[in-house]
């Protein structure tokens, strides 16, 4: 789950600090990185330069976590070298994403006019990610903190974090559907996420999960590893991995999502705005999905609900959103807009076969 930590102050020690030696040789780069922007990323002063704030505000910024599914992580450990940096790039391309997301939907600036209070847009003038390959206990965690500023460039307010809340299961559904499909197109491993809503890779087996299970430690020291380090721990810890369940591919057909995870999603809300649709079809993706290819499919499925963005999202009904006629008429929706003509001409090649 992408997870969003407030930011009140403006240095970067944290950030700066860590340089993340455990990915050398697997990130391209250094751990720090330009989303958008320039600047001097080796300075914990960067924030200052690159940030500002409404003078009534006292937050200043925000870091997205977002993180990798834990079978994913853990190919740093036990993948090959290709594997791992096929890895890493994928996660920063996901990433990117991810944040095109929550820019395009879940920024939202209140303006008061007149008596009433406007949802605006909003555009961050930088956004700048830092790739580690490690949590605090030393585990496999390939994940990115991304720090965006409160004030967007044009605007004189802050932005709502209500809304980026809001946002963020969305985007994470997005980044992980694209991971899934990102590892396949490069030939590193099958990836997919099971009817239990698991994230599952190709030969990693619940062993390694037992051994590497991510539960974070509050309070843990944090700790710098090198690269030569971390990998003779890994190599201890794998001595550990019984083989005790991996999870059979599905037989689920790759070009379509899977309505019934679709139908779980939407089923299970009292209210349901476009962002609960991004979700659903995200998860949906069994094998995954780019992002954009969702962002094209919801629009040309949903087309009057292309334009919602923020918390008050118009809603949709259940049969709307589920879309059942057309799902019993023509099968499964595709995964790709590529499909999607072909998927519509199913139902007038139907028509044309009962009026003979």
């Amino acid at each position: 789950m992408i997870r969003i930590f407030t930011k009140r102050s403006l240095s970067a020690d944290y950030y700066v600090q860590d340089a993340a030696l455990e990915l050398d040789g697997v990130r391209e780069g250094p751990a720090g990185y330009f989303l958008r922007g320039s600047g001097d990323l080796s300075s914990s002063d960067l924030l200052r330069d690159l940030w500002r704030t409404s003078p009534r505000a006292s937050v200043v910024g925000y870091d997205i976590v977002i993180a990798a599914p834990r079978p994913l992580s853990i190919l740093l450990a036990i993948g090959s070298l290709d594997e791992q940096r096929r890895l890493v790039a994928d996660h920063r391309q996901s990433v990117a994403s991810a944040m095109a997301y929550l820019e395009t939907r879940g920024i939202v600036v209140r303006t008061a006019l007149e008596g009433e209070t406007l949802d605006q847009r909003g555009r961050w003038g930088s956004v700048i990610g830092f790739t580690h390959g490690v949590n605090r206990q030393g585990e496999p965690h390939l994940h990115d903190h991304v720090l965006v500023p409160a004030l967007t460039e044009h605007r004189r307010a802050v932005l709502d974090s209500r809304s980026l809340e809001a946002h963020a299961e969305a985007a994470d559904a997005l980044y992980r559907a694209e991971m899934r499909s990102r590892l396949a197109e490069g030939g590193v491993r099958e990836a997919w996420r099971n009817f239990r809503g698991i994230e599952v890779v190709e030969g990693v087996d619940e062993g390694a999960r037992a051994v590497w299970p991510g539960e974070r430690t509050r309070g843990a020291e944090k700790r710098y590893w090198s690269r030569q380090e971390i990998l003779e721990k890994w190599h201890r810890d794998a001595q550990g991995i019984a083989s005790i369940y991996e999870h059979a591919r599905p037989r689920h057909d790759r070009r379509y999502i899977n309505e019934q995870i679709f139908g779980q999603h939407i089923l299970g809300r009292v209210s349901i705005g476009r962002r609960h649709v991004v979700e659903a079809f995200a998860n949906a993706a069994t094998f995954g999905a780019r992002a954009a290819d969702i962002d094209l499919m919801v629009n040309a499925l949903y087309p009057e609900h292309r334009m919602e963005f923020g918390v008050r999202e118009a809603t949709l009904s259940r049969p709307t959103a589920l879309q059942l006629n057309l799902v019993r008429e023509r099968g499964p929706r595709p995964v790709a807009f590529l499909e999607l003509e072909r998927w519509t001409q199913r139902e007038r090649s139907r028509e044309v076969d009962r009026s003979r």
